[in-house]
C-alpha cells in the first residue's frame, strides 16, 4: 500500500489506535468502486426478481 492509499494518513499513532478501537473502518477507493459496481448489478437484479415474483403470484 502506498502512502497515498493509507486511510490513516495524517494521524499519529494514538489517533490510529483510538479509531481502530472505536471500530471505525476506512473505505479505500478500490472498495468504493467495488461497492458501486455491485450496486449497479444488484439493483436491476432485485427489480427483476421482484417483478417475477409479483407476476407469478397471479398463478396462485
Amino acid at each position: 500500500m502506498t502512502r497515498n492509499d493509507d486511510p490513516y494518513a495524517g494521524q499519529d499513532a494514538v489517533d490510529r489506535e483510538a479509531s481502530t478501537l472505536a471500530g471505525e473502518e476506512h473505505v479505500t477507493s478500490a472498495q468504493g468502486r467495488l461497492i458501486l459496481l455491485w450496486l449497479i448489478v444488484l439493483i436491476p437484479l432485485a427489480y427483476g426478481v421482484f417483478n417475477t415474483i409479483e407476476k407469478s403470484l397471479a398463478l396462485f
